[in-house]
């Protein structure tokens, strides 16, 4: 069975190139562009991994990992930020998995990806 991938991230040309590098690894990916999205999709759909932006208008990242982990605490959440305005630290204390810094560099991403299809 494939894995599932939920893309939340309000640019949608991140979301896309994301999507198809994931695809093509053989990921089922599912794409929010906001928090409120996210929340819907997460009650829909069971996830075997999560990417998240940090910034996603009205709302942030942090505030999507906030109410996740109280659903689902297993699940690996990795935020996705270009700014210097959140910090692995703030991450971890809401049990997230990790961050990443914008620009994502696709062949990083690509390896990450691949991990987490094994």
């Amino acid at each position: 069975m494939k894995k599932k991938l939920l893309i939340i991230d309000d640019e949608i040309d991140n979301r896309e190139w994301i999507g198809e590098l994931a695809s093509s690894l053989g990921f089922l990916v599912e794409e929010a562009s906001s928090v409120d999205e996210a929340v819907m999709k997460t009650t829909q759909h069971q996830f075997d991994l999560i990417l998240c932006d940090y910034r996603l208008g009205r709302q942030n990242g942090l505030d999507f990992l906030k109410y996740y982990r109280k659903n689902d605490p297993n699940t690996p959440v990795y935020m996705m930020t270009g700014f210097d305005e959140v910090s692995e630290h703030q991450v971890y204390l809401l049990q997230g998995n990790g961050l990443f810094y914008k620009p994502l560099n696709p062949e990083a991403l690509n390896q990450f990806l691949e991990k987490h299809l094994v």
